[in-house]
């Protein structure tokens, strides 16, 4: 999640103030291949140069920090494709409203006008798309955990369809339910904090 939210605000927003030029560009066309490339593929290309070519990380197991990095950029850079469009969507609509322009005919700072004005008014829709990246992570990344042998929610699930232990599958589906309800709840109240628009009295 950590990876996700870091690699694809900044490229989102990178991409969205630079609009047409060769930094959007590249941060895009990244970003739609991230999104057209399966989770497998990517884990196993990932696997190939990075284990069995340069032979620098682990291909599978849970004994040191080193074991977290390649579930971690497979599993981060899906999402965080996603996340970077929608960022880059947010920006370029909220940069041409006039509250923005007025901004910077007051001879505000590029940086200032970006982070303190435009992005908070672009969140919004990506408070919402990292609430569900968060919820679908903890419900277990069932691809991601069972082709690097990682023992999360997804591949219990998975192992438990396959030995038909129906208890266990219940369990965790009713524990995924109750995760969502709460991210929920608690994107609602960031919601209010963001946009004092929405609260309800």
């Amino acid at each position: 999640f950590l990876v996700s939210l870091t690699f694809g605000l900044l490229f989102g927003i990178l991409a969205g103030i630079n609009r047409g030029k060769l930094l959007d560009t590249i941060f895009t066309v990244l970003s739609v291949l991230g999104q057209s490339m399966p989770t497998f593929w990517t884990a196993i290309i990932a696997m190939l140069i990075f284990s069995v070519k340069l032979k620098i990380l682990p291909v599978s197991g849970t004994g040191s920090w080193k074991d977290f990095v390649l579930p971690a950029l497979t599993l981060g850079f899906y999402s965080a494709t996603r996340i970077a469009l929608l960022t880059r969507s947010g920006i370029i609509d909220v940069m041409s409203q006039d509250y923005i322009r007025t901004a910077h005919a007051k001879g505000l700072k590029k940086s200032i006008v970006v982070f303190k004005h435009g992005l908070v008014n672009a969140m919004i829709p990506v408070i919402t798309m990292l609430g569900l990246e968060l919820g679908t992570m903890m419900a277990g990344a069932v691809v991601t955990e069972v082709i690097f042998a990682w023992p999360g929610i997804g591949r219990l699930m998975s192992d438990a369809v396959l030995m038909r232990d129906f208890s266990t599958v219940r369990g965790a589906l009713i524990m995924v339910g109750v995760n969502f309800l709460i991210i929920n709840f608690i994107v609602d109240i960031i919601y209010s904090v963001i946009d004092p628009r929405i609260r309800v009295d």
